[in-house]
């Protein structure tokens, strides 16, 4: 991510073409709408729902620390990594109804989480949910 914290940068996540993310030295750079990589959308705070209808995987630390996340639509997600989601405060809706892995401590501190959809569950990584008290 770029070292200037006080800059934002808006991203569109309803459309593929929108999606771009910033790279260490601060170059913004296409992302493979399939695989969402590490960090990409890190301490985003203005994103407010994500709509990746492609998506099959999120790297690690991908959304961790976007306060205003509130929805999270991945009909086709099948892999979340590690602190994808941590920190996510607003998040209160999960559609990812095909999903097999959660990494560890991928929602932790997420505890507005109430509705979610999801799929086919075979792994769910340590402290995945922790401070996630209206998880149902």
């Amino acid at each position: 991510m770029g070292k200037n914290s006080d800059s934002y940068v808006v991203i569109t996540l309803k459309h593929e073409f929108d999606l771009v993310y910033e790279d260490e030295e601060g170059n913004y750079l296409p992302l493979d709408p399939v695989n969402l990589p590490d960090g990409a959308y890190m301490y985003r705070g203005m994103i407010s729902e994500a709509h990746f209808p492609r998506t099959r995987t999120i790297g690690e630390d991908c959304f961790r620390m976007c306060m205003s996340l509130k929805v999270v639509d991945m009909p086709v997600l099948e892999r979340i990594g590690d602190n994808a989601f941590e920190g996510c405060e607003a998040l209160e809706t999960l559609h990812m109804p095909l999903l097999q892995k959660i990494g560890n401590g991928a929602f932790k501190g997420c505890g507005k989480i109430s509705f979610t959809e999801i799929g086919n569950l075979r792994t769910v990584g340590e402290s995945a949910f922790e401070e996630c008290s209206d998880v149902t």
